[in-house]
């Protein structure tokens, strides 16, 4: 789930000196990395890692944080996101049913269903279905679906938050123990299901994913992970986003300031990632730039 420059970061912040992250990176691989290449990838949010670097680095990560959850569930995952990547396939969404079936089903045996103990198999399982229906969303929007589209909606919601509510049962009654990152992404992809249900074009004013940002914990559980994790600035930046949205000034300078803590390209903000806009040209971001200039934030952390 989290990109190569997350990952190396996330290896990082474990008190390796390069050298101690390169030795380990020779225990996991037959394949040197330079550290130049290392540190490059490090330091630039925008830099594509080479196909040797990415799957070494996850090896590295999976090496010392290793996924909870079966494994025989996460290949349901891989099968299913391969499913619905795949270019030219004449029975994709039919074969995509028949999965969704299949899951669907093991939720319901008696050993996953969630007034028994809930386990990690059965939250993988029911984010396994969360994924399925939230994928169909964007497609209902596009094409005018508008009862299919709240149907796949809803159940996306439903699944993520059972989900969420089975790991944080397993970590607290069960002592096992979860990354942080991986509860907060489905915070993350329960925002998603409103926000993929709406035309960019109406989500600056849309009520209804105000209310829910307001109401969700969003911004709290986003500025917490951040404490947790400095380096993850999508995180940071997704924050300023929807305080923007929010128009809330205070929450705008902690998320920008946090954007620039996670990487001082930032303080550009006509820095832009491939395939994305930069913060100057997003709609989303115009009135935090209000704040940022009006607070003269860019000049003050330049200095810091």
């Amino acid at each position: 789930m989290p990109s190569t420059y997350n990952k190396i970061h996330r290896l990082k912040a474990q008190g390796w000196t390069w050298p101690e992250f390169l030795a380990q990176i020779e225990q996991v691989s037959v394949h040197s990395i330079d550290e130049k290449t290392l540190y490059s990838n490090f330091r630039l949010p925008h830099r594509k890692p080479n196909k040797l670097l990415e799957e070494t680095i996850s090896l590295l990560h999976e090496t010392f944080f290793p996924s909870p959850f079966p494994k025989e569930v996460e290949g349901l995952i891989t099968l299913y996101n391969h499913l619905n990547s795949a270019k030219n396939l004449r029975t994709q969404e039919e074969d995509i049913e028949l999965l969704e079936r299949f899951v669907l089903a093991e939720i319901q045996q008696p050993d996953s269903k969630p007034e028994s103990e809930p386990s990690l198999r059965y939250a993988r399982l029911c984010w396994l279905a969360a994924n399925i229906a939230f994928d169909r969303i964007a497609y209902c929007r596009d094409n005018g679906l508008a009862t299919k589209l709240a149907e796949n909606q809803m159940s996306a919601l439903k699944w993520f938050q059972q989900a969420k509510l089975a790991i944080e049962h397993c970590k607290q009654s069960q002592g096992i123990n979860v990354e942080p990152f991986v509860i907060y992404k489905l915070t993350q992809n329960k925002l998603a299901c409103y926000l993929n249900g709406l035309p960019s074009a109406n989500r600056l004013d849309n009520h209804v994913l105000k209310g829910y940002i307001e109401g969700s914990g969003y911004i709290a559980e986003t500025k917490n992970m951040l404490e947790l994790e400095p380096f993850q600035w999508g995180i940071a930046r997704n924050g300023l986003r929807f305080s923007s949205l929010l128009n809330n000034a205070q929450d705008c300078e902690y998320f920008f300031r946090a954007l620039v803590t996670a990487n001082k390209h930032f303080l550009d903000c006509d820095y832009q990632l491939p395939g994305g806009l930069s913060i100057n040209q997003s709609d989303d971001f115009q009135w935090a730039l209000t704040v940022i200039n009006d607070r003269d934030l860019i000049n003050k952390l330049d200095k810091i």
